[in-house]
């Protein structure tokens, strides 16, 4: 009977660990199409992931996703390179996203988190949701990480089973040169000008309403006129 019982038990782990093998995907979309630049600056947006020692590009290492547990860290790290000829101010914008497996949308917050903690002292939140790099970069120079990883939390329920992470990677980045700010009247990085415009969200069509028909008033079939029947003449 203990044997038995020992291998129910050991199938039934065999069983977890299989149905648990892929819980949900962690994607990158922060690539060169989300790079805008003002002035004459060149910069190179890097969002990468890592595999035993190796960093490299995320979407390269994880050309489906990278696939996740609740409770399980996976590593990531973001940062800019000015790959121009001047020096430049740069800040960059996280936007995190989900979609179940059918592609509706889930909500993000509470379910990973970026860590922000460990390079903070290098950059400054803006009022527009961007994390600015507190000093110029000069030509061919590269920031400190903005995050270095993501940690999925342990509680995540059956609704994300199979579901899809993106966190979506904007960098922004404006001439340094003539651009800068003085700390001795307390001025910070939240002081440089110029910073391009973001493109604008694609509006929804307006929606043109079909005119009402308008049904012609049905008039009433005429009746032909009466004919005239003459009376018969009397005779006298």
């Amino acid at each position: 009977m203990k044997k038995k019982l020992a291998i129910f038990a050991s199938l039934v782990l065999i069983f977890s660990v299989a149905a648990a093998g892929t819980y949900a995907y962690l994607t990158a979309q922060g690539m060169a199409h989300n790079v805008i630049t003002a002035g004459n600056v060149n910069i190179t947006l890097h969002d990468e992931g890592k595999q035993g020692v190796t960093w490299d590009d995320f979407n390269k290492l994880y050309p489906t996703g990278a696939s996740v547990m609740p409770g399980v860290t996976v590593d990531k790290r973001v940062y800019v390179e000015n790959t121009g000829k001047n020096p430049c101010y740069v800040r960059v914008k996280l936007t995190p996203s989900a979609v179940d497996a059918g592609g509706s949308p889930l909500a993000t917050d509470g379910q990973f988190q970026l860590d922000l903690a460990s390079y903070a002292q290098y950059w400054t939140m803006d009022s527009e949701g961007f994390y600015r790099y507190n000093t110029m970069l000069q030509p061919g120079e590269k920031t400190e990480m903005l995050i270095s990883s993501v940690t999925f939390d342990t509680k995540m329920g059956n609704t994300y089973m199979n579901s899809r992470f993106d966190i979506l990677v904007d960098a922004q980045a404006v001439q340094g040169q003539n651009n800068t700010f003085d700390t001795a009247v307390g001025e910070t990085v939240l002081d440089v000008k110029g910073w391009p415009a973001a493109p604008a969200p694609t509006e929804t069509p307006a929606v043109t309403e079909t005119p009402a028909v308008t049904e012609a008033p049905v008039e009433s079939p005429v009746a032909p006129p009466a004919e005239s029947v003459e009376p018969d003449p009397v005779n006298t």
